[in-house]
């Protein structure tokens, strides 16, 4: 099981970062403004935020991860391919809001099979992550090169390829489910009757929202300082590299030290990343403080995954993965995405980012207030 879905995280974050770090750029290059650029980014997170919980309701009722995981991965890597295609505004939002249908279901259902392998042992889910990160190193490095180089319609070549070895790879996705013999069967409602779980929602919306936007503009702001698409893939290699050492002693930070305090120095680090952003001047400047986010992203991440699975009934643990992950990246980054593109447009990008910064600020005000030790557990939730 390990071996296999350790190869699923490396293929499948291999195509997120064939596309992802230059998908914006594209965008930019073949004339859209950072309005529609916004907008697109938005559909598809509204999407995420409309059918994420139905994959993870489906996921905890009818039992069938595997299956969604497959078909979501295979009919991604043939939806991706009509962007060589067309290249008009309403065809293309259309394409990146039927690749969201499907491509919301992947990371929240693979995060979900691994928390239940892992029962009792959710600190080692860095072990597994950080081969994603892994994946997405290689693949932003050398699509960015090859972008230089050929076209930036690589982009979607590269992710087609490496979504469809990962729906490959996927028909050996473990299909273990949390017993829950001898439990009533909670309710989706049930979830936000734990304090900490709903206001971390309201955290991870904030810092999120500021988290989507940061990254997807990050292309458009390295052209802006006149630096090439190479550039864009080196900054996110770097990146996609910091992780990995992060994700491996994640496990270790955990055991140690309780999750509140973790999620609090990951916010601290995305405050000043996200400021540092701001009054960067020069494409090296950017590339160098992107190229440490993982420290923070990844800390955030792989705290952000225990601190659900914690506060989550075993019943419920796929539809507390995907509510999350709706909220945070899908409501969060929809709202980020609308504003930030906004106010790229009528401010400028570096004002963006500073605005971002102090949202961040907000977040991380709210979590130190109102979230609680996190050794306040699920007492009670099985009952429910």
């Amino acid at each position: 099981m390990h071996g296999t879905v350790r190869l699923i995280y490396l293929f499948l974050f291999m195509a997120f970062g064939s596309l992802s770090p230059l998908l914006n750029l594209y965008f930019s290059r073949i004339g859209f403004s950072g309005t529609e650029i916004g907008i697109i980014a938005s559909g598809e997170l509204m999407v995420s935020v409309l059918m994420q919980p139905v994959w993870g309701m489906i996921s905890d009722r009818y039992r069938k991860r595997r299956h969604i995981f497959m078909v979501s991965a295979f009919t991604c890597s043939l939806i991706i391919l009509a962007n060589m295609r067309y290249k008009d505004f309403g065809h293309v939002f259309v394409i990146m809001g039927i690749l969201s249908l499907f491509q919301c279901a992947l990371v929240p259902v693979l995060d979900s099979s691994v928390m239940i392998e892992l029962k009792g042992r959710g600190e080692e889910y860095g072990t597994f992550r950080l081969f994603g990160s892994l994946g997405y190193a290689v693949t932003s490095i050398a699509i960015g090169s090859l972008a230089d180089r050929l076209t930036l319609e690589i982009i979607f070549i590269a992710y087609a390829v490496s979504m469809a070895i990962t729906g490959v790879i996927s028909f050996k996705l473990p299909e273990k489910y949390a017993d829950d013999s001898g439990i009533v069967r909670s309710s989706p409602g049930s979830l936000f009757k734990n304090r900490n779980f709903s206001i971390f929602l309201i955290v991870a919306f904030m810092s999120q929202a500021s988290m989507v936007v940061s990254e997807n503009f990050l292309g458009v702001y390295i052209d802006y300082l006149k630096g090439s698409s190479s550039m864009v893939g080196l900054a996110w290699m770097l990146a996609a590299l910091s992780e990995i050492p992060v994700f491996y002693f994640t496990g270790k930070l955990i055991k140690r030290y309780n999750l509140r305090k973790i999620i609090i120095l990951a916010l601290i680090l995305v405050f000043l990343r996200v400021l540092l952003y701001g009054l960067s001047t020069t494409p090296l400047m950017v590339i160098v403080v992107h190229g440490i986010s993982g420290l923070d992203y990844a800390t955030f991440s792989a705290a952000a995954i225990n601190f659900v699975s914690r506060h989550t009934p075993d019943s419920l643990k796929t539809s507390g993965q995907t509510v999350y992950t709706m909220v945070s990246t899908g409501l969060g980054g929809m709202v980020g995405n609308i504003l930030g593109g906004t106010i790229m447009d009528k401010v400028g990008i570096r004002a963006m980012y500073l605005s971002f910064s102090m949202v961040i600020l907000i977040s991380l005000i709210v979590f130190i207030l109102f979230v609680k030790d996190n050794s306040e557990n699920v007492r009670g939730f099985n009952e429910v």
